[in-house]
């Protein structure tokens, strides 16, 4: 930004490739490590399925997740219920931060 603001026409391949040879280093931050959420924890629930995920009958078994998206600069999660017998979702919650309530809600909704 600073080469254009002088008059210099130059593209960002150009100056990464000079900055290379010249052995300089941008003083931007780099990626941060992905940092899972680290309020409250509710209990974790057992594992009654045993990883037999073929159901014989509709609403006896609902499987849930929470998924993170960014959108906009913002981190929102996702809750989804699931039956496991046609894998259709029963309800869904989105919230802005990963709370047991917000995932009590689809259960509930469900």
């Amino acid at each position: 930004m600073d080469l254009r603001a002088e008059g210099w026409n130059v593209s960002r391949k150009l100056v990464r490739k000079l900055m290379r040879i010249l052995g300089f280093q941008s003083k931007a931050r780099p990626k941060r490590r992905y940092n899972s959420y680290q309020g409250e924890q509710s209990k974790i629930a057992e594992n009654l399925l045993q990883r037999q995920f073929d159901v014989e009958a509709p609403d006896t078994v609902y499987v849930s997740d929470v998924t993170e998206f960014r959108v906009d600069q913002r981190k929102l999660y996702l809750s989804p219920i699931m039956d496991l017998f046609d894998h259709s979702i029963l309800s869904y919650t989105i919230a802005s931060s990963p709370t047991t309530a917000f995932t009590n809600e689809s259960l509930a909704l469900a």
